[in-house]
């Protein structure tokens, strides 16, 4: 069964809340998560990615999906709200 738009919004969202709160809860100083909780992170990332795209989201599913793929999580975060509030780039 497909879940509708409104369900896969709602699983979206609740999954990047949780990624943005093991990086914030998380990092180390050099804003970095430890490989064990990295691994979690990236999983609630891609899926907060399927989700979206399932919901005919798919620019804002293409920055979650940039902002799993980074390292530095407390920059990249910094940079993916600055871009959803109207930056000119994540560069």
């Amino acid at each position: 069964m497909t879940a509708s738009r409104t369900e896969s919004l709602a699983w979206g969202d609740a999954l990047l809340d949780e990624a943005r709160s093991m990086a914030r809860c998380y990092a180390d100083a050099d804003g970095r998560l430890a490989e064990h909780i990295h691994g979690q992170y990236r999983r609630r990332l891609r899926a907060t990615a399927r989700y979206y795209r399932d919901a005919g989201l798919g620019l804002l599913a293409g920055r979650v999906a940039w902002l799993a793929q980074r390292e530095h999580v407390v920059d990249a975060w910094a940079k993916f709200d600055r871009l959803n509030a109207g930056g000119c780039g994540v560069a």
